[in-house]
């Protein structure tokens, strides 16, 4: 059977007979067991999912399921229950989200547009630390592998953060947020081992202190595994690799982490922490005169201290945060630091809940060419020139939320920022919330959003030898400007499911000497719905299922329209945690994603993954889960790079012991 040309929907139907078959017998099985039994095996059921708390749609707490965006939360029970041991493959059970393997080690993530590697319109963070490069514009998801334990939720928004997070926020914000150290006292390690996606892992975290001053160390060290070659049509080696063949395309990764979290008062709260991570990541670059093999290098570290003083009502915050970081492969090594200061400071005031702040960014980086002597006029260097670059980014925010009546909200405000490239931009945004009761949510918004020049798109050259450079970039690059229109409806009904739906147009432009006009660099429009279904049809058993359509029209420069390549037209996912007796557990999750046009004409297929994790409780302090991934095909694309050779994703298992005490 050829793998490669199976029908996804035939896949669907037969996992779906087996997976219905085995969840009905175990249901049956569990009837007999009372309500307070298997109550206490859920751990967080779906009433309290939507009443989790989050803090990234407005800079302020509230509700998720009341927040005027287009919000998703990760929880620490959905890491725990996916198997997943990367950070990016946990994206994927996000409505609206397109996560796409290049090979074994680097990933595409993107929110409501074009996929690929940097995704410069999506701004990522942890614990309110940027993680996004202004070197490329978008996240090196390789390196971020810090220990998945330590992780509370990661919070989602798809659509435009600009206003609260600055630039660069336009189809997407992600911030993942770590637990206080009063929530990891105690000891955890874990082993684990498999073939697949990950060969080897090892981890521990200590940590003590009691409810007011708390620490915690916490290390983790990998090596992944490696994918495999696909056919020509589906990868970009021309012929010159056999499918089927292990891919040079592993990564081997150390992280360490300390974070102290401490209190004079309930009101008052200090956060320090601090990351160190070194990273081997290998793959292979396609270039003119053949394929060769990439080895990168990487190593940093960050630190990050907040202040946070007062309650909801009248409340200050301080973050400051500083990241050095350094890149070297065979074409380009780079180094680069990051530092940031944000003020925040949240008041009410009779009907108005009042925002205001301000913030600086320092970036300062340095590349040059890893191989100076090798590029020639037959085989051109990438680099840049200034080869040392320093960049100061300034901003203020001020937001408004004005409640019209006991029901109804209006929220306006604006991030106002001045950036080396561009000048001074401006992000405003108008929000509509309606909440009639505590199971109805309904919000529209029209926000006007921007994404500045990178480093590379400014500073690019390449370099013939012999001291012959010819530019490549655009110093005057303009800034992408995109009106954003959404809305959505939430609702929780009486015997438990809930509805999320969300609708969204983007207009994107660019601004050239203060005048907008239609881009002929980046995509004209997008527009699409997402769609997301709870529920929790018995005490042990709760279930999710999503559905997206995304399309939309790309502006050549001649004028001409077309579809727009890169981007699936459908995803859709199935995730299912059921809690089965004497402490075992049984999840799924299922990832369709539609065929869709690349913008070299190549057609990448549809696929359906599957994975499938059984845990269970051995003991108070021992617990054993196994993890198997891609269950329905041996290997499968699911992205592709000009100048990389991408690889499949291959079957998987992965067996990890934990001890906890």
């Amino acid at each position: 059977m050829n793998v490669y040309a199976s029908n996804p929907l035939q896949q669907v139907i037969r996992l779906a007979r087996g997976l219905s078959a085995a969840l009905l017998l175990i249901a049956a099985q569990q009837a007999a067991a009372s309500g307070d039994e298997l109550q206490q095996l859920m751990t967080m059921s779906l009433d309290q999912l939507v009443d989790v708390r989050v803090s990234l749609a407005s800079r302020t707490e509230e509700r998720a399921f009341a927040a005027p965006s287009a919000v998703y939360v990760i929880t620490s029970e959905d890491i725990r229950r996916s198997g997943v041991r990367r950070l990016p493959e946990l994206l994927r059970m996000v409505p609206g989200m397109h996560t796409g393997k290049l090979d074994a080690s680097h990933w595409s993530v993107s929110s409501r547009n074009t996929q690929s590697r940097f995704s410069s319109t999506m701004l990522v963070m942890i614990d309110g630390r940027h993680i996004y490069t202004p070197l490329y514009g978008g996240v090196r998801w390789e390196l971020q592998n810090l220990p998945l334990e330590d992780i509370e939720r990661i919070e989602v928004i798809r659509g435009p953060g600009g206003t609260q997070w600055g630039a660069n926020a336009v189809d997407g914000v992600i911030n993942i947020i770590t637990r206080k150290s009063q929530d990891t006292r105690g000891v955890l390690t874990w082993l684990g081992a498999g073939q697949g996606s990950m060969r080897a892992e090892a981890g521990a975290r200590i940590g003590s202190g009691d409810a007011d001053r708390a620490w915690r160390l916490s290390g983790r060290v990998f090596r992944s595994g490696r994918g495999e070659y696909l056919p020509a049509d589906l990868s970009n080696h021309e012929g010159a690799r056999n499918p089927g063949d292990s891919a040079n395309d592993d990564t081997d990764a150390v992280h360490v982490g300390l974070r102290a979290d401490w209190s004079r008062s309930p009101g008052a709260q200090r956060t320090f922490q601090a990351n160190a991570y070194d990273t081997r990541v290998n793959e292979e670059r396609r270039l003119v005169t053949g394929i060769f093999p990439n080895q990168a290098r990487a190593h940093g570290i960050n630190g990050l201290f907040r202040w946070q003083q007062g309650g909801n009502g009248n409340q200050f915050r301080l973050t400051l945060s500083l990241a050095s970081d350094d890149y070297n492969d065979d074409i380009l090594a780079d180094s680069q630091v990051l530092g940031d200061v944000d003020v925040q400071y949240a008041r009410t005031l009779g009907r108005h809940d009042l925002v205001i702040g301000g913030g600086y960014r320092y970036y300062h980086s340095k590349v040059e060419i890893s191989d100076p002597a090798a590029c020639s006029f037959t085989t051109p260097c990438f680099g840049l020139d200034p080869a040392r670059r320093t960049d100061r980014t300034y901003n203020a925010l001020v937001q408004d939320r004005v409640r019209l009546n006991p029901e109804s909200f209006l929220i306006v405000g604006s991030k106002f920022e001045h950036n080396p490239y561009t000048g001074f931009e401006y992000q405003p945004t108008a929000r509509f919330l309606y909440l009639p009761d505590e199971d109805s949510t309904a919000w529209v918004a029209v926000t006007r959003v921007v994404r500045t020049p990178t480093r590379i798109g400014s500073d690019g050259i390449l370099d013939f030898g012999s001291g012959v450079t010819v530019p490549v970039g655009d110093p005057d690059a303009p800034a992408w400007v995109i009106y954003a229109y959404e809305g959505g409806l939430r609702h929780r009904f009486s015997h438990g499911l809930v509805v999320d739906v969300n609708a969204f147009l983007n207009d994107y432009r660019e601004a050239r000497n203060g005048a907008e006009s239609p881009s002929a660099y980046q995509a004209d429009e997008r527009h699409g719905m997402e769609i997301l279904l709870r529920a929790q049809p018995l005490i042990p058993w709760r279930i999710e299922g999503s559905y997206t359509f995304h399309e939309g029209q790309d502006r050549t420069p001649s004028g001409l329209v077309r579809t727009a390549p890169d981007l699936p037209r459908h995803t859709a996912t199935f995730k299912s945690y059921l809690n089965i007796r004497n402490g075992w557990e049984f999840d799924t999750l299922l990832y369709y994603t539609s065929a869709r046009q690349e913008a070299g004409g190549r057609t990448m297929p549809a696929y359906l993954r599957a994975d499938i994790r059984l845990g269970k409780q051995l003991s108070a302090r021992w617990n054993l889960s196994i993890w198997l991934n891609n269950l329905l095909e041996d290997v499968h694309a699911e992205e592709i790079e000009a100048f990389k050779v991408n690889t499949g994703v291959p079957r998987g298992a992965f067996l990890k012991l934990q001890y906890s005490r």
